[in-house]
């Protein structure tokens, strides 16, 4: 069927694009660790829960056969909106 060709085109894009969102996410947690310092970089709170989202993706992205993971992926939607 093509419909069930295009769901998985669908899921393949979707999959990358969330792997590029995480590569970048751990980037700037990497980046900013760096310039602030790592005692400084973790008195914001917000860069707590960002580098909490980037761990649990990366925890997901390693478990990513795994089908019950979707709670770490309302973790991270709950990111965008700060």
């Amino acid at each position: 069927m093509v419909w069930q060709k295009d769901e998985t085109a669908i899921a393949k894009h979707c999959d990358f694009v969330w792997q590029t969102f995480t590569a970048i996410f751990a980037l700037e947690a990497l980046i900013k660790t760096v310039a602030f310092g790592l005692l400084d970089y973790l008195k914001n709170r917000w860069n707590w829960f960002d580098l909490t989202i980037v761990f649990l993706s990366l925890i997901e992205l390693g478990l990513q056969n795994v089908k019950e993971l979707s709670i770490l992926r309302t973790f991270r939607l709950v990111s965008s909106f700060r």
